[in-house]
């Protein structure tokens, strides 16, 4: 197969994933996947770990990722690192999350050299060291990295700046940022109010990745904001929003042992 059959097939699956076919869209993902391509196997380890065609599976998400991965996948590498960050599918393991993320980031991706930033700040299975966070934090941002610019813009205290590098981050395809934009319009905050813009830029976010953004449409499935009250993609968002490290979303779907590993507090208490 030449790499423009392989192209297309790959543009046919995320058409089909798009559009809610996602029988349709993992015969194609499956045949590339079968062909070698990791891209593929990434997109089927994230349709089972948001339920898409597919029984949620956590388990299973994570060999797809792992198997992208270990053919060197920088996505793969990612998810990998936040399935053990969070214990999706596998035993919760700080160490592994900070190996797959220094791989990524060997690799040359700048929002696993942000990830490593924030575990070197925080002392996440390593030792904590500032120096070598800021290190990271800068050679993320000089490649571009919108994590990292997210990181800059909550650590300046002038407003100013702040948004500066809010908007940097956006032009970068940050979801944080692209989420940020979408409660601007929706709360007409420094733009006029728009929630046509704003669900537009959720959902903008919710493709990049950002699992506050794909926790908010699942409220608003639930609740009948700006959409049709529909439970199960209330519900499938959640999912989704869960597998992507979202806490608010791991509680909501009951798995309170994921959000205590995570380090949230309430859950801890839940499950004693």
């Amino acid at each position: 197969m030449t790499n423009e059959e392989m192209q297309e097939m790959m543009r046919k699956g995320k058409v089909l994933q798009e559009i809610g076919h996602y029988a349709e869209a993992l015969f194609y993902y499956r045949h590339a996947a079968s062909l070698g391509n990791s891209d593929a196997m990434v997109e089927i380890g994230r349709m089972r770990l948001a339920g898409q065609g597919l029984k949620t599976d956590e388990g299973k998400a994570f060999k797809w990722f792992r198997k992208a991965a270990n053919a060197g996948n920088v996505s793969g590498m990612k998810a990998v690192a936040v399935a053990y960050r969070f214990g999706n599918g596998i035993h919760q393991d700080s160490e592994m999350a900070v190996h797959w993320y220094e791989k990524a980031a060997d690799a040359g991706d700048g929002d696993a050299m942000a990830e490593l930033s924030c575990a070197y700040r925080d002392g996440v299975s390593i030792p904590q060291d500032q120096e070598q966070a800021d290190m990271w934090l800068r050679k993320a941002v000089k490649v571009g990295s919108g994590k990292a610019m997210m990181i800059m813009a909550d650590a300046e205290p002038d407003d100013e700046k702040a948004e500066a590098w809010r908007k940097n981050a956006l032009e970068a395809g940050n979801g944080a940022a692209m989420y940020w934009l979408s409660q601007k319009y929706a709360q007409g905050d420094g733009v006029p109010q728009n929630e046509e813009k704003a669900m537009e830029w959720l959902k903008k976010a919710i493709e990049a990745g950002d699992g506050v953004a794909m926790f908010t449409l699942g409220q608003a499935y639930e609740n009948g904001e700006n959409v049709l009250p529909d439970s199960n993609k209330a519900w499938e968002w959640y999912e989704r929003a869960a597998g992507a490290g979202n806490v608010a979303a791991m509680k909501r779907i009951g798995k309170y042992k994921n959000a205590a590993k995570a380090g949230d507090v309430e859950a801890m208490n839940i499950i004693g």
